[in-house]
């Protein structure tokens, strides 16, 4: 079984030069130090509206910008940064996520209705896999990338603590729930299920439709 978002050459941002591209947003493109050590969960929010914006023609203007390279694209990152904002331990609760993202589009015009499948430290031993994946296939029924906040990596590999990266595509490999995602502006590859089946710590799938 394979979901994944309909357009993922629309998260490629040419370098300005046109000559590489990235998967998606890099924290580091920021200019601020704060905003580079924190601003994983603004990244994610940016890569995730600017995907809405040039896959769904209702949504068109939640990026901003003429041009989509990345020098156009760090402004759009500024721009959600006013109100995706990491605070002194970064953005680490699934809420302050998802109240930036709907006041900047607010902001914009635009009313986005959140769907959310939250990690919490006592449902470690009720977690599903079955849960996990209705959830993934309603995300890219959708064709929202997902923001994933993991705190506590569990028993994965390949992926950072306290941090948020865009799931674009969930696939089963061996009986293991896979997933690929944008990650400092490159691809990664992680074992989703078994992060959502060991995870300790607060964490969260989101989307927006």
């Amino acid at each position: 079984m394979n979901w994944q978002l309909k357009y993922p050459d629309y998260l490629l941002i040419p370098s300005t030069d046109s000559k590489t591209h990235f998967f998606g947003g890099n924290q580091s493109w920021f200019s601020r130090y704060w905003q580079k050590e924190a601003g994983c969960g603004p990244t994610c929010a940016a890569t995730i509206l600017s995907y809405l914006s040039r896959s769904k023609p209702e949504f068109e203007n939640l990026y901003q910008y003429d041009h989509y390279n990345r020098k156009a694209f760090i402004k759009h990152m500024d721009q959600v940064y006013r109100y995706v904002t990491p605070g002194i331990w970064g953005i680490h609760k699934t809420h302050v996520f998802i109240n930036g993202v709907l006041d900047y589009a607010a902001s914009l015009g635009f009313h986005l209705i959140v769907h959310s499948l939250i990690l919490h430290p006592k449902t470690l031993n009720e977690r599903s896999t079955d849960t996990l994946l209705s959830f993934v296939e309603e995300a890219f029924n959708c064709d929202s990338p997902i923001a994933f906040l993991n705190l506590d990596v569990g028993e994965a590999k390949r992926l950072q603590p306290w941090h948020w990266i865009t799931i674009t595509r969930v696939y089963l490999e061996d009986g293991q729930v896979m997933a690929d995602a944008s990650d400092e502006g490159v691809k990664r590859t992680f074992n989703l299920g078994l992060w959502y089946l060991t995870a300790k710590k607060h964490g969260g799938l989101i989307y927006f439709s």
